[in-house]
């Protein structure tokens, strides 16, 4: 294999896994919104996803557990 080649592959890796890890975030928020819709549409609004995964609540949030 060419290094060229592999150059290619491990750069479509790398543009390939943020959009999975996406689409997993995506997923589970879609799945936890079945039984609790307040907690999904906190973690779509807080949740960002792309080169770099993070979060930022809107407002300061306390759990009761």
């Amino acid at each position: 294999m060419s290094v060229h080649r592999i150059q290619a592959a491990a750069g479509d890796a790398a543009e390939r896994a943020p959009k999975a890890v996406t689409m997993r975030v995506r997923a589970a928020i879609s799945t936890i919104a079945a039984p609790d819709d307040t907690l999904a549409r906190h973690l779509r609004n807080t949740i960002c996803s792309g080169r770099l995964c993070g979060g930022q609540p809107e407002e300061a949030v306390s759990w009761r557990t």
